[in-house]
């Protein structure tokens, strides 16, 4: 009675999903109210099963958006059914793909590239200069409409969302209204979210051909291109990234660790305790946050890979007990591990006294990343030196910079180009954030800190970076009240910026 009996029109075809939980059940009563936000069968503080309650909220929500529908079956003590169905079209054949040897069809095409950004105009047009494409920059949407209309030829344009007098939603639909462009490909570079302040019309008016994310990096552009002019979609093999194996054999040898495991999920604990062992490294595991806390009392660690949602006790207050209890010299560096992350969430943890941060489903070289960063000055690393986050060295991180160096081809020159490039635009940027937090001008500062922090992302100056996501937060919401010491604090960072990037520049 609860299913989805409506009719699929048109080339549809429908689609169910079950999904079967052997858990404690639902009461029939209790049924309704688990699809709002924030309802648990057991809400209070010391309930045995983790979660926030979102998780059914989001999901029906989701198959709403999808044109679907969701219901649960449920008997006390068995378990749970959950159903939905979605409705899809069906395609057309796309052929076999031989993903090894597929390469993209780019040679002599001319690139159109808008951005006011000038460093991310050269990180583009070198990146499809080295696929044998012809870019043409512009600085704005402006020079790109006078190029248009000049009568020059273009193969697909790139234009940057958020530009000053004009996006590039609103540049797209210009463009489209130019004589024989309707049909003209279009790629949108956009931040997350802000492709969603334009309204459903207006981006079916734009009519883009991809929507990235950004900062950019060279596989999904390349994707997004070879699918333009192939007219399917095509996975190409990005041969720009030679990758090292993920697991590291050696670390465990170089860098030896005590690791306590905490996560509530058996699964996970698998998982993670897996890995561990591809490193090298045996671990312990807690399946919450008092079983951390007796771990702890019993025997030292160097690490505990925390999980933040347990059941009994969470990530969050297991780690405050662990600071108030035992000092700083000897208590064990602490490493988030969630699957929930929202905006800020890092710095929430590092300021509760965490060491570190890695994201689920767990990528072994983000964890990898976390141990070499917060354990690799301590006793057991054999002579390695933590770098003291005072240092300018320390304001940019090294990684991004060689996956920079990798994006334009391993070329050095080129690199110390940009980041000449970078440190010549960026003061007049610093200067533009100062004057308008002085002066309360929202939308200036907006602007500027989103120019300067997809820079700042792309050289590894990740403190910088998030300072201006701060401030172009503040300049979208109007309230200018922290803006001041925000503009001050990115400054001083900026100082550190430029040392550590001539000195990266020079060696």
């Amino acid at each position: 009675p609860d299913g989805d009996t409506r009719p699929v029109v048109g080339g549809d075809c429908r689609l169910l999903f079950i999904i079967r939980d052997t858990g404690i059940g639902i009461p029939p009563e209790r049924k309704d109210h688990l699809f709002q936000s924030f309802t648990q069968v057991d809400a209070t503080t010391t309930r045995r099963y983790g979660g926030t309650g979102l998780g059914l909220a989001i999901s029906q929500r989701l198959v709403d958006l999808m044109g679907g529908r969701i219901w649960l079956e449920s008997t006390l003590g068995k378990g749970t059914t959950i159903h939905f169905t979605l409705s899809a079209p069906v395609g057309a054949d796309i052929g076999a793909v031989n993903l090894n040897e597929a390469r993209p069809d780019l040679d002599g095409k001319r690139v159109l590239i808008v951005d006011d950004n000038q460093t991310n105009r050269e990180l583009l047009s070198r990146q499809t200069l080295s696929w044998a494409m012809d870019p043409v920059a512009a600085d704005g949407p402006e020079e790109a409409l006078r190029l248009i209309a000049s009568g020059q030829r273009y193969d697909v344009a790139v234009l940057d969302m958020n530009m000053p007098g004009m996006d590039g939603v609103e540049l797209a639909q210009r463009i489209r209204m130019t004589d024989g462009l309707a049909n003209f490909p279009l790629i949108l570079l956009s931040s997350v979210g802000q492709a969603n302040d334009h309204s459903r019309e207006d981006l079916d008016k734009a009519a883009f051909a991809e929507v990235l994310a950004k900062p950019i990096k060279p596989s999904p552009l390349l994707n997004a291109l070879v699918s333009v002019f192939a007219g399917k979609p095509v996975r190409v093999i990005d041969r720009l990234q030679r990758k090292k194996p993920a697991f590291d054999h050696d670390l465990a040898s170089r860098l030896p660790l005590r690791i306590l495991l905490a996560d509530d999920h058996a699964t996970n604990q698998k998982l993670g305790r897996m890995i561990l062992k591809r490193l090298g490294y045996q671990s312990d595991v807690a399946a919450n946050g008092l079983e951390v806390l007796q771990a702890v009392a019993r025997q030292p660690y160097d690490v505990i890979l925390m999980d933040i949602e347990m059941p009994e006790m969470d990530g969050l207050e297991a780690t405050r007990r662990i600071i108030a209890d035992h000092p700083a010299q000897t208590r064990p560096k602490i490493i988030a591990v969630t699957a929930n992350a929202m905006e800020g969430d890092r710095e929430r943890f590092i300021q509760s006294g965490m060491s570190g941060y890695v994201s689920k489903p767990i990528r072994v070289e983000m964890l990898v990343e976390a141990l070499e960063a917060c354990c690799g000055g301590g006793p057991n690393s054999k002579g390695a030196k933590m770098q003291n986050p005072d240092d300018a060295g320390g304001a940019i991180d090294r990684k991004a910079l060689d996956t920079l160096l990798a994006t334009i081809g391993g070329d050095r020159e080129a690199l110390q180009e940009l980041i000449e490039s970078f440190l010549e635009e960026s003061p007049d940027l610093i200067a533009r954030m100062e004057q308008a937090a002085k002066v309360a001008d929202a939308d200036a500062l907006r602007r500027a800190a989103h120019t300067m922090k997809s820079s700042a992302a792309d050289f590894g100056a990740s403190e910088l970076s998030r300072l201006c996501r701060e401030m172009e937060a503040i300049g979208r919401a109007g309230d200018m009240a922290a803006a001041g010491a925000l503009s001050v604090r990115a400054a001083a960072e900026f100082s550190k910026v430029q040392e550590g990037l001539r000195q990266a520049a020079s060696g």
